[in-house]
Parts: structure tokens; C-alpha cells; sequence
């Protein structure tokens, strides 16, 4: 199933696609905030909707709904008083940007913290409470594309809109939840001093034993998979791990051989930043 009508087999014609879907339904919600534009403008935009229908025309002309497409907007929107009554903003023809990258890449796009923080100051204004869905949509999308620095501090942006709802609701009448649909392989291979930064080595004199710590980087990020049946393990991102004389070790306790592993550089567009 695709987001665009036209396009599905004909024994899922009955289905709505996803775009459809939140479009007729939006009238229940007060806010809508996201990346995906194109999936709402009719084909007459570079890979529009198949079925000719214009979502986003429709937003626009409904009194009732203010349509923002910057941070501008969607500040403006706020600092007008919250006019009208519901909210969409689609800041993205595709995905948003990873954060890390987001002010120079798409620097009017809004954050996670802002959009969180727009939709609490609108949905607080409701007597009778409200439901708010806050997703770090993009930490997956850097772990599947191998890209561990985007996808950890997607993490963070999303850890400080955490911070940010517990800073504006009152925690004595609003439960504020945080979970997660299934994990990734990111894990602390390594011993470091308190406060040691993540992306440093494990440190000499961090434990009592330290004939015995392997010193390596602290974060690690390994995929395991299976091919043909054998077992072939991909190490990833050598900015954050360091392979030692220990490796052959480590290989014949796992009953693997060196041309079993990989380790290639997944990371040379971005600068590591201090976490």
C-alpha cells in the first residue's frame, strides 16, 4: 500500500491511503504537525497524489485552519494568539531533516523541541485536557541508513522535548509517557570515568581490574545479520570504534573468521558535534 489512491492493486482499492486517511480525519484533531507534503498536493506537483485531490488547498481554505509551512509560520501562528481553531504544518515535501543537520541543510524547518512546544501551548488551551503524539521519527531512520552520529542526537532532540512537555504541563494532572516501538544496536562497549565523553576510549584505571578491560571506544554501533546461512557481523562507523589486537580474540570465541567482518567509514559528511 502506497500513500497515493491510483496507484494500489485492485483488490486493495477499498483501502485508503495514509495521506487520505489523516486528511478526512483531521477535522478530530487540533493539531498536525510533520514532513510529507507532497503526499498531500494533486500530480500536478512533482510526485503529487495520483487522484488528483488537493489536501492542501483544502487546508488553506478553511477558516478554521491555520496552514504554516516554516518555523516562521508556525511561530507566527503562535504569536498571534493561536487564531484559529486547528493547526497543520507540513515543513517537508519528504521526510524532516535530521537534526544535526537541520540549520544548515533546511533552516526553516522547526525542531522537535518547538514543534512539541507549539502543541502544548495550543492543546493546553482546552478545558477538558487533550492527547498529544510525539515521535522522534527520525532515530530509526538513522539507524537503518547506518548513520549512528544522526540517529543519536535525533535522540537528544527528542530528550529535550521531553524536557520541555515536563516543563510546561503539571505533572499532577497530566501523564507524560515515553517508550519506544523496538531497538536498535547501539551499546557501551567500553569502561570511562564519569563524565568521560561518549565518543572518547575507555579509560585506564576505570575499574578495579584493569589488566583486564579491553580499551576501546565506549559507544559502539554493530549490526549482526545472517548471509546464506553463516553469521556476518558489519562493525560500523569507525569514528566510534576502535579494533584492537583483542579483535582476533574476540573472532575465535565467536567462531568467526576475519574476512567475516567489515568495518568501513559510514560518516564523512558531518562533523562530530559535543554531545
Amino acid at each position: 500500500m502506497d500513500y497515493y489512491d491510483g496507484i494500489l492493486p485492485d483488490n486493495h482499492k477499498p483501502c485508503k491511503d495514509i495521506a487520505k486517511q489523516l486528511f478526512e480525519q483531521s477535522g478530530n484533531m487540533t493539531v498536525i504537525l510533520g514532513g510529507g507534503r507532497r503526499h498531500f498536493y494533486p500530480n500536478d506537483h512533482e510526485d503529487g497524489r495520483k487522484d488528483g485531490n488537493d489536501f492542501v488547498e483544502s487546508w488553506k481554505q478553511n477558516p478554521d485552519v491555520r496552514f504554516v509551512e516554516t518555523s516562521e509560520e508556525l511561530f507566527d501562528y503562535e504569536n498571534s494568539g493561536f487564531k484559529e481553531d486547528r493547526l497543520v504544518g507540513l515543513f517537508s515535501d519528504d521526510h524532516l531533516e535530521y537534526e544535526v543537520d537541520r540549520e544548515s541543510r533546511e533552516p526553516t524547518q522547526p525542531s522537535l523541541i518547538n514543534m512539541t512546544e507549539v502543541a502544548i501551548r495550543k492543546l493546553s488551551m482546552n478545558p477538558n485536557g487533550y492527547y498529544l503524539f510525539v515521535e522522534g521519527g527520525k532515530i530509526d531512520h538513522g539507524h537503518h541508513e547506518n548513520q549512528p552520529i544522526r540517529a543519536l542526537f535525533d535522540f537528544k532532540a527528542l530528550d529535550q522535548s521531553i524536557g520541555k512537555a515536563k516543563e510546561l504541563v503539571n505533572t499532577d494532572d497530566t501523564l507524560i509517557m515515553v517508550s519506544a516501538d523496538h531497538s536498535h544496536v547501539f551499546s557501551i562497549g567500553g569502561y570511562g570515568r564519569r563524565g568521560t565523553n561518549v565518543f572518547g576510549t575507555g579509560t585506564a584505571g576505570a575499574t578495579d581490574d584493569d589488566e583486564n578491560v579491553f580499551i576501546c571506544k565506549l559507544l559502539l554501533f554493530c549490526n549482526a545479520v545472517f548471509y546464506g546461512g553463516s553469521i556476518f557481523v558489519e562493525i560500523l562507523a569507525p569514528t566510534i570504534i576502535l579494533l584492537t589486537g583483542e579483535l582476533h580474540k574476540i573472532l575465535m570465541f565467536m567462531n568467526l573468521e576475519i574476512g567475516s567482518v567489515r568495518v568501513f567509514p559510514i560518516i564523512d559528511d558531518i562533523e562530530i558535534p559535543t554531545l
